[in-house]
């Protein structure tokens, strides 16, 4: 639900990109009130399903994207959007570690 209204925001209303002091600010300029809640309901979409996951490991990934998050919006409040992703893409690379560990083969001693 959250990814379908942003994805219609994006479409309907103006966004823009600038370079200002080494990042990338965002500007969205939606026509929408609620913009905190929208907000907070994205954040939860993107890390809690690595809270209810059966697999332990994404539980760590949880706590670094909410660690990662919580660093970007104290340090870097204008730039969150390109920030936070950032921070995100390089944590990812913890996924394919969990996935690799996940499929490694099993040595049996028959």
């Amino acid at each position: 639900m959250v990814s379908i209204y942003l994805g219609y925001c994006l479409l309907s209303y103006p966004v823009d990109a600038k370079i200002i002091g080494y990042h990338i600010s965002y500007g969205q300029y939606y026509h929408v009130k609620p913009a905190d809640l929208i907000g907070m309901l994205y954040i939860i979409a993107t890390i809690a399903p690595a809270f209810f996951s059966g697999i332990k490991r994404m539980r760590y990934l949880g706590i670094a994207i909410l660690i990662s998050y919580i660093m970007t919006k104290i340090f870097y409040t204008d730039y969150i959007v390109s920030v936070w992703c950032f921070f995100a893409s390089v944590i990812s690379i913890a996924v394919l570690a969990i996935i690799h560990k996940m499929t490694r083969p099993v040595l049996r001693l028959v």
